[in-house]
């Protein structure tokens, strides 16, 4: 299970399906944990851009839960700039 994003330090860019369901309520914790234990830490999350629609940002780099977290990239852009 994808862990959510924090909006106030991901790029206001970045989707995954995960942000288009709507009332899909978070597992608990136990179900988080057991599921780790049955298949691993693996995050199969697909994301994009949304300036790009594609599978890489603006300046050419991938897409990600930890890729776009970063301020140092060229087109990274946190809400509080449109705030």
């Amino acid at each position: 299970m994808g862990k959510r994003l924090d909006p106030l330090k991901t790029c206001v860019n970045l989707r995954s399906k995960d942000m288009y369901y709507a009332g899909s309520a978070p597992s608990s914790e136990a179900e988080e944990a057991a599921m780790e234990r049955a298949y691993g830490g693996c995050d199969t999350t697909a994301f994009w851009c949304s300036c790009t629609q594609g599978s890489r940002g603006p300046d050419g780099n991938i897409t990600g839960r930890s890729e776009c977290m970063s301020p140092g990239r060229s087109c990274f852009v946190s809400i509080e700039r449109l705030v």
